[in-house]
């Protein structure tokens, strides 16, 4: 989910990779819960590693935004969505996003 915290706008859409992960049931971290059970875990909990350095190791999964979405009014709402589901660095609904964004702004 975005934070739409007025003051302290965040571009990113989500934490995975920075400063979160998704943690399964028999102790692999993977970049988020959308990876379960699809190809390799970051790690696991039970390294001698940090686990916030293990988390880090998902930053490989981020795709950055195509320039379009850093010239878009509405960047720190949208977020580009997901990284893990971005198609040229761009939110697969983007234009949903920028005919409706308004409307609801309008409200």
């Amino acid at each position: 989910q975005c934070d739409l915290t007025i003051h302290n706008p965040d571009k990113d859409i989500c934490g995975m990779g920075k400063f979160g992960g998704a943690i399964y049931l028999d102790g692999k971290v993977y970049f988020c819960h959308t990876h379960f059970g699809k190809g390799e875990p970051l790690g696991d909990i039970f390294e001698d590693e940090p686990l916030q350095k293990i988390i880090k190791r998902g930053k490989k999964y981020w795709c950055e935004l195509s320039e379009d979405c850093k010239k878009c009014p509405y960047e720190v709402v949208c977020a580009g969505a997901c990284p893990v589901y971005r198609v040229n660095g761009k939110s697969p609904i983007c234009e949903f996003y920028k005919s409706n964004i308004p409307k609801i702004y309008s409200l």
